[in-house]
């Protein structure tokens, strides 16, 4: 008996190890319990989140931005379908190999490898990129081969069109990707990297009225990220249209007219600042910009010696040449400095200090009145009258038409140009004005610059009996159905308060500038309407060393102005017209104007 109760208690041994199984067996079950816990407690919002998105997507839907008119109506910027190829890196059972894959289909460098890696480690399942507007056969091929390739699909979202690609480049600009800087700019607008928004011209500037409302859809996905089912939608709204002044055939027209000259053609309605068309020579391919410019094609733009990228006609500073000579004929009458029957003497040269100023009739004029210097554009009547005038009342009247300072045109980065007097040139030089200076400054040239915008609206003032008006380029903004969202009215900028008198006279000699057999721009009258213009020839370099270079060359060359308007008797039109390099105003710059007065005015009548 007592063997048999001694072999039924457990030996020490075995109750030792007992215990430490049953030790083990609590760390184990506390561990799972702790993993259970970070899990399901911690960080079980986490994981619902990551388990509802392998089912349920939100996607994002793209408005259709905006269309652009002309005044006519015609579509000149329009949206058509692209198809894009998106990746959603957690859906990829390898995303190393999917990349792998793609490769048969599109291009992708390492840079976008690169992001959809940070992708899958940060934002899992938001759709990422890899290639824009790929070819229907491309999209057809992965399509068939979905199968294969696992957290794939194929976006289609409205893409910008340039219908007339370099047209009106300068003024309807053109779209890039939102880069960081923009995005963080723009914390209450639902940019993302990748969005394409306005980067110039008119998409930059009415960005906020054409890019619309993004929309959203609620879809239900399968394990390899294919959408099964559109459970909710919310329709993206399209953006606004934009209705242009510009007539797009005279715009059209312009750049035919300047070929492969540089320079720029502006021609605005004098009464209301209307601008018909603002032509930038040479231009760009704005759809180059939404397709993607390489770092070469980049260069080459920018790097350009003809500066494509650049808006001649609010952007390019030139001296004026004879075209500025309006302003102090005007200065000279309202000021009382001269008469209009005042003649001066004009041997084709005019001694002052210890030099000779020359005009460009090198046997003169003889004796010459105002009327007369403006419709031969007589050098030395104004050296003399600029004599008179004196630097800082010449500069007085520069600044009351309009010039050395933006017109306020809806466009970004106008240049002011520039109005030298006294003041200036102490602060510039530290140095006193020279009388001599003023005799350059006097006939356009010297520290003289303008916009070819500036001179039109100069001309405007002249046309429309002495208001400066703001030049427009939008008309109206209205919705997709056709709603008037903003309606553009005409904005007066000043009163110049000239004398009818004094601008009569100088509307009298532009007009025989051009219908005399003594103007300078008597060559390009015409039999259709009657021009109203003034020619000018700026120098770029001296006319002594222009001269006496054996070989021409061309950067040498004086700019080629010509400004009009038409009819002479109540206009409807103004142009100026610069050719750089062109050599005489009007040769180079006064036929491109004609040409373009006659067909706006001859369409108008046809109406």
């Amino acid at each position: 008996m007592a063997s048999y109760l001694e072999g039924s208690i457990e030996p020490e041994w075995f109750r030792k190890r007992l215990n430490l199984v049953l030790v083990w067996i609590s760390i184990a079950f506390l561990l799972i319990g702790a993993r259970l816990f970070w899990l399901q407690v911690i960080h079980g919002e986490k994981f619902r989140q990551l388990s509802l998105n392998n089912r349920i997507r939100l996607q994002r839907l793209a408005p259709s931005r905006g269309l652009i008119f002309d005044r006519n109506n015609t579509t000149i910027v329009d949206n058509r379908p692209a198809f894009n190829l998106k990746v959603v890196p957690g859906d990829a059972k390898s995303l190393d190999t999917l990349v792998e894959k793609l490769k048969n289909y599109v291009d992708i460098d390492e840079e976008t490898s690169t992001k959809l890696k940070q992708g899958l480690r940060y934002t899992p399942f938001k759709p990422f990129t890899v290639a824009s507007d790929i070819k229907r056969e491309t999209v057809a091929l992965i399509e068939s081969n979905q199968y294969a390739l696992p957290g794939t699909y194929i976006s289609v979202e409205p893409k910008r069109e340039y219908i007339y690609p370099g047209t009106a480049s300068h003024v309807i600009g053109y779209l890039g990707e939102a880069n960081t800087d923009f995005i963080k700019s723009r914390p209450k607008t639902p940019f993302r990297s990748g969005d394409y928004v306005g980067r110039a011209g008119i998409e930059k500037k009415y960005e906020d009225f054409l890019r619309g409302k993004y929309g959203g859809a609620q879809v239900e996905v399968n394990a390899r990220g294919k959408v099964m089912k559109v459970l909710d939608k919310v329709q993206a709204e399209p953006g606004n249209n934009i209705v242009l002044t510009l007539d797009f055939e005279i715009q059209k027209y312009a750049m035919e007219l300047l070929g492969e000259k540089t320079g720029a053609v502006v021609a605005m309605i004098p009464d209301t600042g209307e601008i018909i068309c603002m032509a930038s020579s040479p231009a760009f391919n704005e759809n180059a910009f939404i397709t993607g410019l390489s770092t070469e094609e980049w260069k080459k733009l920018a790097n350009d010696p003809e500066r494509p990228l650049q808006n001649k006609a609010i952007q390019g500073e030139y001296p004026p040449g004879s075209i500025y000579k309006m302003i102090p004929a005007v200065a000279g009458l309202e000021e009382d400095i001269v008469k209009p029957e005042d003649t001066f003497y004009c041997s084709g040269r005019y001694f002052y200090g210890d030099r000779f100023f020359k005009c460009w009739n090198e046997y003169g004029h003889g004796n010459i009145n105002l009327k007369d210097s403006i419709i031969q554009s007589c050098d030395v009547y104004f050296y003399r009258l600029g004599n008179k005038l004196g630097i800082d009342k010449l500069a007085d009247y520069a600044r009351m038409f309009g010039m050395g300072k933006k017109t306020g045109i809806e466009l970004d980065n106008e240049e002011e140009g520039l109005v030298p007097d006294s003041v200036w040139k102490r602060q510039r030089f530290n140095s006193p004005w020279q009388g001599g200076e003023t005799l350059s400054v006097v006939i356009g040239q010297g520290y003289n610059l303008v916009t070819p915008l500036q001179m039109a609206v100069m001309t405007s003032a002249l046309a429309n009996g002495g208001e400066i008006v703001k030049p427009l380029l939008v008309k109206k903004i209205q919705s997709s159905k056709g709603k008037i969202i903003k309606k553009i009215e005409k904005e007066k900028i000043d009163i110049l308060g000239i004398k009818e008198e004094s601008l009569q006279l100088v509307r009298d000699a532009m007009r025989d500038v051009v219908n005399t057999p003594v103007g300078t721009a008597f060559s390009v009258r015409s039999n259709l309407v009657e021009i109203s213009g003034k020619t000018g020839t700026a120098q770029v370099v001296s006319s002594k060393k222009y001269k006496e270079s054996e070989s021409k060359i061309k950067k040498w060359l004086p700019h080629a102005w010509f400004t009009a308007y038409a009819p002479s008797e109540e206009p409807v039109i103004a142009v100026t017209v610069l050719v750089e390099h062109g050599d005489h105003g009007s040769t180079a710059a006064a036929p491109i104007a004609k040409k373009i007065i006659e067909k706006y005015c001859m369409d108008k009548k046809n109406d």
